[in-house]
């Protein structure tokens, strides 16, 4: 029998119900989503095309990740009332635009987030992992 190693083990991207949430992940399914690079979010601009994505990553840093709002922001060289701002903005985004709570349910889908799970970020409840 073949002993399993770090370059055999399977990828946990492939295996269904197996989720590798990481800030990396985070960053590349969200620009992958968007079009963009995941370069593109570290960029000081303001340009909606990568604000949007970047405050997205924040939003899941803070709800799913659990950051502090001081940590969520560093990458980004963000201070923590910029996280608030774009944790708020998400809110607002996913409550006010179909199109945009559409997006954010197929990425949330992609990144492994279980229906009851996004549920609880659409809704604004607390992110538990452990709720069912």
């Amino acid at each position: 029998m073949e002993t399993l190693t770090e370059e055999t083990l399977p990828s946990a991207y492939v295996l269904p119900g197996i989720r590798c949430n990481t800030f990396e992940n985070f960053v590349s399914v969200v620009s992958a989503a968007y079009n963009i690079t995941p370069s593109k979010l570290y960029e000081k601009t303001n340009k909606r095309e990568i604000v949007e994505p970047r405050q997205l990553v924040i939003f899941y840093l803070l709800n799913v990740l659990k950051y502090t709002q001081v940590k969520a922001g560093q990458p980004f060289l963000l201070d923590h009332a910029t996280s608030l701002h774009a944790k708020r903005n998400i809110q607002g985004m996913i409550k006010t635009n179909t199109i945009f709570r559409l997006k954010f349910i197929e990425i949330s889908h992609e990144l492994g987030l279980k229906g009851h799970e996004i549920n609880n970020l659409i809704e604004g409840r607390k992110f538990d992992e452990n709720s069912f």
